[in-house]
């Protein structure tokens, strides 16, 4: 059996470089972790609110390294119906991200939402905020409106 090398992934590695910097950028910080840390509590926070096929088809767009990280840990069958209301999903970015305040954790989320937004197409960002719950969706819109 072959090894996989650096090079069969780098692509893949690169890709999901670029999404992490543009998020720990643009909360204008250089702490790549951190970013990573936002980017994949927001994921998982907004998977858990949408259908399983809504999650299955976003996940389609996301670079591959991401889509991973989308996924892990997920039992879409087993998951009771996660609570959309805009503060419950607050509620639980807070509960994974004790250390930032209120005002950065809201900033987390938009940016995250935004940089998602722009790399997926505009069908299924729409497609998204088809499935979220009312607040929730309104607050979508808000952030990824350009």
């Amino acid at each position: 059996m072959s090894t996989v090398t650096k090079p069969v992934f780098g692509k893949a590695i690169s890709n999901a470089n670029s999404w992490i910097n543009e998020i720990a950028r643009r909360l204008k910080h250089n702490d790549k972790g951190e970013a990573l840390r936002v980017l994949r509590v927001v994921l998982h926070a907004l998977r858990d609110r949408l259908t399983i096929e809504e999650a299955v088809q976003l996940s389609a767009q996301l670079p591959l390294v991401i889509r991973g990280m989308f996924f892990e840990g997920w039992s879409p069958f087993d998951a009771v119906k996660t609570d959309g209301r805009l503060n419950a999903f607050f509620a639980e970015i807070a509960k994974h991200l004790p250390t930032l305040t209120e005002r950065e954790r809201t900033r987390a989320v938009q940016v995250v939402f935004d940089v998602l937004a722009h790399h997926v197409s505009q069908g299924e960002v729409d497609d998204i905020a088809a499935v979220l719950p009312a607040s929730l969706k309104e607050f979508w819109f808000t952030t990824v409106a350009d």
